[in-house]
């Protein structure tokens, strides 16, 4: 005897307040999101161009790739502070070393350090 098998679907009720339509973007949203594509892609062409630009006179394009280049300047003088700072945090938390350092321990606490003394 054969067994024949039917196929049912299931459906789960929906419930609107867990289940979020993405949002609609405006003209001006999706402008921008395509213009940081385009920038993330063609950075280089673009700073190559307007380096061109600037050689042949074009005075705007010298002060934006100026100006570019003092904002980037900025950005990594303060990631540079931060690290610095996170890092200065990290060893004050530490706690301070307070035994003297012998042979036997220079060689099991950190293996490099000679013995004090």
């Amino acid at each position: 005897m054969e067994t024949q098998h039917k196929l049912v679907v299931i459906q789960s009720p929906r419930n609107s307040e867990t289940e979020q339509e993405s949002p609609v973007l405006n003209g001006a949203e999706q402008m921008r999101i395509a213009a940081d594509i385009v920038l993330r892609e063609k950075s280089l062409d673009i700073a190559d161009a307007l380096a061109d630009s600037s050689l042949q006179g074009h005075i705007q394009c010298a002060k934006f790739l100026y100006d570019l280049a003092e904002r980037y300047g900025a950005y990594a003088q303060k990631q540079a502070e931060e690290q610095s700072h996170s890092i200065a945090t990290q060893w004050e938390a530490e706690a301070e070393w307070t035994q003297e350092s012998s042979e036997e321990t220079a060689e099991t606490n950190g293996g490099s350090r000679e013995a004090e003394g």
